[in-house]
């Protein structure tokens, strides 16, 4: 399976990855930090910033933890019978999406089940967390700050002491 996932050096992204790879797939993702994203399991890191991630296609999937422009130029990356998997808030395709595409907004469920999977991936260095930044519970505004910033990478923490 093919599997585009956008804003692959983020906190989901990087998990994405790892999950897309541990479970078979060849990975894609969009990003401007290739070498971390290819640490992760990514085969190809796509610059969206000279690249057009549509032509790389076309996927099975696409995971898009975007939204905005990324969300509405997706379809165009998949193949017929594709799945875009919208993690994002906003927006949703304003249109229908091309014939034979599914859009879905998946509802997670975690089962005991898929918690020990990860739990497991986890002990075993399968899947690897990246906590890039550490805050202080009273500085939640800063780690806030962080969050929102352009480019993030990896998952930020706040410690309580």
């Amino acid at each position: 399976m093919r599997v585009l996932i956008h804003g692959g050096a983020g906190g989901v992204g990087s998990l994405a990855i790892q999950v897309a790879r541990g479970l078979g797939a060849k990975v894609t993702t969009t990003s401007t930090q290739a070498d971390y994203c290819r640490q992760l399991g990514a085969e190809r890191v796509i610059d969206y910033r000279t690249e057009d991630f549509a032509e790389a296609g076309p996927f099975d999937v696409v995971l898009d933890t975007l939204g905005g422009q990324a969300h509405v130029r997706s379809p165009n990356a998949l193949r017929r019978g594709g799945m875009l998997v919208a993690l994002s808030a906003a927006p949703i395709l304003p249109v229908a999406p091309p014939s034979g595409v599914r859009v879905e907004k998946p509802q997670v469920q975690a089962t005991r089940e898929r918690l020990e999977r990860l739990f497991q991936w986890v002990v075993s260095g399968r899947l690897r967390p990246q906590v890039t930044q550490r805050f202080a519970l009273e500085d939640a505004h800063a780690a806030y700050a962080a969050a929102e910033g352009p480019h993030g990478r990896g998952k930020i923490v706040l410690e309580m002491s």
